[in-house]
């Protein structure tokens, strides 16, 4: 999926988002206009978000994928890449993932923390699925 960035502020949320943890003074590392590859989706506290690479060019070797409520984006390709796969975890109080859809070792939740805290295993996973996915879309960079 292919995403147009139309807002990037934590005042541009729904009272649901801010409910869920978002807060209204955040400021998110997204361009207005920008468009991103979605590498994931996510229900976090009952709030959609969407994991986006958030490397600049340069450097291209330097990846941030970060998670972003997905209400601050519109979709201009809806096509989800072939290997991607989805589990719901209910809505437990001991961990607010509710569901995740991405590449099949996202799944994990020791893969999925280790992502967000930016651990060398992890992003190495996530560089290689970030490459399949990013090959998935390039016939159709029309967007």
């Amino acid at each position: 999926m292919r995403v147009r960035c139309i807002a990037n502020t934590g005042s541009d949320l729904s009272e649901k988002s801010l409910d869920a943890g978002f807060s209204a003074s955040s400021q998110f590392s997204i361009d207005i206009g920008g468009i991103y590859i979605v590498y994931a989706v996510n229900l976090w506290n009952g709030v959609i978000s969407y994991l986006v690479d958030l490397s600049g060019n340069p450097p291209k070797w330097l990846s941030m994928p970060r998670w972003n409520p997905a209400e601050l984006f519109e979709i201009v390709d809806n096509r989800i890449p072939p290997n991607w796969c989805f589990d719901f975890r209910g809505y437990r109080k001991d961990y607010p993932l509710n569901a995740i859809c991405g590449y099949p070792e996202l799944l994990d939740e020791d893969h999925y923390d280790n992502l967000l805290e930016g651990e060398e295993e992890a992003m190495f996973v996530f560089l290689k699925r970030k490459k399949e996915v990013d090959e998935f879309y390039e016939p159709n960079d029309d967007g």
